[in-house]
């Protein structure tokens, strides 16, 4: 999930980028930015036996991107799954993320609208680099995975 998660030599990246989750014994998270491409590169564990939904708040990017989804779990030990994508707004996206899996979601650099100005109180402002960008899981919604199979 680190070092191969499309078959093709996907990697997570190489910068830090803080990553919060309200309960990491739940749904542990982590982000880098990768060098190569400046995609922001996310890796949620989800620790728990049942699937749990987050909203996925992104801050620093400007939002509007397709993010690709690729997963590894105890629904199928046999290789790494693309899910389908994820669209990544301004304000982030929400996930589901399966009971006992691996989850890596890849958000590309620059795409979307640019992010609205917002006013500074210094009169030379500085860029605020991509490695300050902050990602933050909250978990919102437990869905017990007995519950589901029954009401399947």
């Amino acid at each position: 999930m680190y070092l191969n998660y499309d078959g093709k030599g996907g990697r997570f990246g190489e910068t830090a980028v803080g990553a919060a989750s309200a309960d990491q014994g739940k749904l542990a998270v982590y982000a880098a930015e990768r060098a190569s491409d400046k995609a922001l590169t996310l890796v949620a564990v989800n620790r728990t036996g049942d699937d749990l939904t987050s909203k996925v708040a992104v801050k620093g990017r400007d939002g509007g991107a397709t993010a690709q989804v690729y997963r590894y779990g105890a629904a199928d030990t046999s290789a790494v799954r693309r899910d389908a994508d994820v669209q990544a707004g301004a304000e982030g996206f929400t996930g589901t993320f399966p009971a006992n899996s691996i989850s890596t979601v890849v958000i590309p650099a620059g795409a979307g609208p640019p992010p609205s100005p917002s006013p500074s109180p210094s009169a030379s402002p500085s860029p605020t680099p991509a490695t300050a960008c902050t990602v933050t899981y909250t978990v919102t919604n437990q869905t017990p995975r007995s519950r589901r199979t029954a009401a399947a």
